[in-house]
């Protein structure tokens, strides 16, 4: 995957959600890292323009986001079992995904978060419905993404999928 294909498939229509396109641009960086020396230019641009890309997908995301939070929350309310879900689906994405969802909780849910020294809680129970469906739902992309990257032939490696609670 290249930015050069992203931007063809752009034109021909090739992706449905925004998603899609973020996963393959997040591919183009993992590949670069991949198949490049740590050392090397093109290793460490795309280190830094990974970081600038998710910084502004996240604002873009935000966006869409709020417009979804009422339609959501006004399909269903969460359960028990959603919950629960919730803190199974967070421990398997990799810490920069864990960290803007953190910084997600943070922005929606405030009282959501405990933060003490060098270690930050999310009390789950204090989400309200439409920030934990959307955040399941960003769970579920990440990991779909991160097993995409680990597994089956031809897949190009991504961000690894561990995840902790705290940090």
């Amino acid at each position: 995957m290249d930015l050069g294909t992203i931007e063809k498939r752009i034109f021909d229509g090739f992706y449905s959600t925004v998603d899609e396109f973020a996963a393959d641009v997040r591919l183009v960086w993992t590949n670069a890292q991949k198949y490049n020396r740590p050392e090397s230019d093109i290793y460490k641009m795309s280190e830094s323009l990974s970081k600038v890309f998710e910084r502004k997908y996240t604002k873009f995301a935000k966006q869409t986001v709020k417009n979804k939070r009422k339609k959501v929350h006004q399909q269903r309310e969460v359960t028990r079992e959603d919950r629960i879900s919730f803190e199974k689906l967070m421990r398997e994405i990799h810490p920069d995904q864990l960290g803007l969802l953190m910084e997600n909780i943070r922005e929606q849910c405030p009282g959501a978060m405990y933060e003490e020294h060098d270690n930050v809680e999310i009390e789950i129970d204090k989400i309200d419905s439409a920030t934990l469906l959307d955040q399941i739902e960003y769970c579920k992309a990440c990991i779909k993404q991160n097993a995409g990257v680990s597994g089956g032939a031809g897949a190009s490696e991504e961000e690894p999928s561990t995840k902790k609670q705290k940090r």
